[in-house]
């Protein structure tokens, strides 16, 4: 039996998490050694050296800086404080914090004391609220999209600088509230852990105290771990490195967190990249405005409408629309009625309709309102486009022209339903001249070619759409 589990797996269960808005990351040492930073060993070598220790051989780095600080305890402070200025005051990002930025994650603890989570997720465009203190804990403030939580302190306030073994032993009095919080999260949330150790001794506290409170009932982490070599065959180390992991490996897993080997921390951001691809493959955009109903019928569409919000539930994926003239009533009807059938409870998150705002004469602020309905849809499926000109006059719809293009420039797989017509059917023989660009090489032709054959009905059409959208979903 295997200790650690497959990449499927932890893409399928974090995934869930993912969406069910209870997602959370761990950021250690680790992630940043990528963007060129140091780690504790890094930081800490001229130190140990001073004092005639072998990190190879220690295992309580606490207790090495402790050691340090023993020696002369204002000027080796100050000397800690200049070398961690010196490693970690520049900003910059890392392929996998920029990674990890894309996934809608609002909670993230960091053991590092450098800025490149909360520069990461700024980079993104996402709001970020950074807590390095206790009354940064306390503070209240606007609500952020993503808030920052430094357990060991920030760079920017040495004094929060959790680093020696005084340190730890003051944490409490120095940091109230920072362990309840993070005891608080690991409990309600599904945490991934990125380039951490697991030797901190909070975090180790915490853990054992969550597992005596609970047992077997814990909530369920990851970790991302890089596989340990087996070293060469036939010399007394052979395997020694391997077996250690695999019994660290065990003792995560009674702590409830699983464990997925990579052979080198690289494949991480691609990790993170399939993980924002397959939450954005479950969410479909519904593009598409209508004062003429050709050419179908205004009962057609109607139907075609609702039965398209009822489908896409049925089929497990979360719907959001700029609430389209003539269309957006319908779709929210069937949409509703399929998640009132099965009883679903969570209906602010597998629904996302917002109107477009009256009266708004700002182009760029109707431009704005897309990306955003857009930012997370993995799919985008357009109905008609056509809207009433100042003279009276039916003409298509510029803003399904201008969704199309921001799906597509956010990777979104576009669905156009020709069949009804004005927009939707130009979009449509545009996809099909740009095939490879679009669609995935499993995706089948003749299901496209049914969503422009204007003697389907509306089960051949929606049929045609889920096999469309199951095999741009796998990819």
């Amino acid at each position: 039996m295997s200790v650690s589990i497959s990449r499927s797996d932890f893409l399928r269960d974090y995934g869930l998490a993912l969406r069910a808005g209870e997602a959370s990351a761990f950021v250690g040492a680790g992630l940043s050694r990528g963007a060129g930073f140091v780690d504790w060993k890094g930081l800490l070598q001229e130190f140990a050296a001073d004092l005639g220790l072998d990190l190879e051989v220690e295992q309580d780095l606490t207790l090495v800086a402790q050691y340090h600080l023993n020696r002369e305890p204002a000027r080796s402070r100050q000397r800690l404080h200049a070398k961690l200025v010196e490693e970690f005051a520049r900003s910059g990002t890392s392929s996998a914090h920029e990674a990890l930025a894309t996934l809608p994650i609002d909670i993230v603890w960091t053991s590092n004391y450098d800025t490149l989570v909360e520069d990461s997720f700024r980079e993104a465009g996402r709001s970020v609220r950074v807590k390095n203190s206790s009354a940064k804990l306390l503070e209240a403030g606007s609500r952020a999209e993503t808030t920052v939580f430094k357990l060991h302190g920030d760079l920017a306030d040495p004094d929060t600088i959790v680093l020696t073994r005084d340190d730890y032993r003051t944490y409490t009095r120095k940091f109230p509230g920072f362990r309840d919080r993070l005891r608080s999260d690991l409990s309600e949330r599904t945490f991934v852990f990125l380039g951490f150790s697991f030797t901190d001794p909070h975090l180790d506290l915490i853990l054992n105290e969550l597992r005596l409170a609970f047992g077997d009932a814990h909530r369920e982490h990851f970790v991302v771990m890089r596989k340990e070599p087996m070293g060469h065959r036939g010399t007394k180390r052979y395997g020694y490195a391997a077996n250690r992991q695999k019994l660290k490996i065990e003792d995560l897993a009674t702590f409830g967190i699983r464990t997925l080997l990579v052979d080198n921390f690289d494949e991480v951001p691609a990790l993170l990249r399939d993980l924002d691809q397959q939450f954005r493959r479950t969410r479909v955009f519904v593009s598409g405005a209508a004062d003429d109903f050709e050419p179908r019928g205004q009962q057609w569409f109607e139907e075609f409408a609702r039965d398209l919000g009822r489908r896409l539930i049925a089929d497990g994926y979360d719907i959001s629309s700029g609430f389209g003239k003539g269309i957006g009533p319908h779709l929210l009807s069937g949409a509703l009625e399929q998640l009132y059938a099965d009883g679903a409870t969570n209906i602010d998150r597998r629904l996302l309709l917002k109107p477009f705002p009256y009266g708004a004469t700002r182009r760029d602020l109707y431009t704005k309102y897309r990306q955003d309905l857009l930012a997370t849809a993995g799919f985008a499926v357009f109905v008609a486009g056509n809207k009433t000109a100042p003279d009276g006059s039916i003409v298509p719809s510029d803003g399904v022209e201008e969704e199309f293009r921001i799906a597509v420039e956010n990777g979104a797989v576009p669905l156009p339903i020709a069949t009804t017509g004005w927009v939707a059917e130009h979009l449509w023989s545009q996809v099909k001249g740009e095939w490879a660009e679009h669609m995935s090489a499993v995706a089948s032709r003749r299901d496209f070619n049914v969503l422009n054959r204007r003697s389907a009905t509306v089960p051949d059409i929606l049929d045609a759409l889920s096999k469309l959208m199951q095999a741009n979903r796998t990819t």
